[in-house]
């Protein structure tokens, strides 16, 4: 018997006479008994090794969680006012002024958003406390 036999029995008996049939096992990555890593694990190591992870003290983390949630707060502030400008601009028919109000929106997003980034950056770069 061989690799050319047919049925349910065959991962075994390939497998016994030291061949490996990738037909069954479609995502196994074993080379030589080895598992194979992933392109993504290899990026991982990469990075791991250029910029290794920084550890942030549980004091850090929660000003952080505090810096997030004011964001988020802000941006909702945000919507909240554009989209009622909007909606006038919609009830006056005025599609110019709604395509404005809608770039300032995107806008509004993108820079409280980098506003936050950079203040939770300085957080993490002034390290343990």
């Amino acid at each position: 018997m061989g690799i050319g036999v047919q049925g349910p029995h065959i991962p075994a008996l390939i497998e016994s006479e030291g061949a490996i049939d990738y037909r069954f096992r479609p995502f196994d990555t074993r080379c030589a008994g080895h598992f194979m890593k992933t392109a993504y694990e290899l990026a991982m190591e990469r990075l791991s090794k250029g910029s290794p992870a920084v550890k942030m003290t549980d004091a850090q983390k929660k000003e952080i969680a505090e810096l997030e949630s004011q964001c988020v707060a802000k941006i909702a502030e945000r919507e909240l006012f554009l989209k009622g400008e909007i909606v006038k601009a919609i009830d006056r028919n005025d599609a110019e002024a709604v395509e404005q109000l809608e770039k300032q929106l995107v806008s509004a997003r993108k820079s409280l958003r980098a506003d936050f980034e950079e203040k939770k950056e300085k957080v993490r770069q002034a390290g343990p406390q």
